[in-house]
């Protein structure tokens, strides 16, 4: 009898996403790349801070990104340099996604140099969410 003990390895290079979507220009894909990064890392970060609440798995199941930042903000888990950078990116996720609030031409827009700058400081942000200790 033959077993199949194969697995799946899923690697996680929010980096290489990012990356591609600056260079394509196409930051309607590399602002909500970055954002769901916040929301993947700032989830475990704080699931992990909060396994001795009751049913905390349920609070985390509906949470928005702008309580996950602001949660980690006033645990101190992010600075206020880092917090920052995270709400404009959100911010501009919104623009994009979110055609009443800031257009559906918005996306075409965007100046690249600022995209840029932005999609770097989130990448530097998801860096320090990643090395947190848990």
């Amino acid at each position: 009898m033959s077993t199949n003990l194969s697995s799946s390895l899923t690697v996680i290079n929010p980096d290489d996403e990012i990356n591609k979507a600056i260079q394509n220009e196409d930051w309607f894909s590399g602002f909500a790349v970055a954002v769901s990064y916040f929301e993947y890392f700032g989830a475990r970060v704080l699931k992990a801070r909060a396994m001795n609440i009751p049913s905390y798995e349920d609070i985390f199941k509906n949470m928005s990104v702008n309580t996950m930042t602001f949660i980690l903000r006033v645990m101190n888990i992010v600075d206020e340099d880092t917090y920052n950078k995270m709400r404009t990116t959100i911010i501009e996720r919104n623009k994009l996604v979110h055609p009443e609030r800031g257009g559906v031409a918005y996306r075409h827009q965007k100046q690249k140099g600022r995209a840029t700058q932005l999609l770097n400081d989130a990448k530097e942000c998801i860096h320090k969410l990643e090395q947190v200790n848990i």
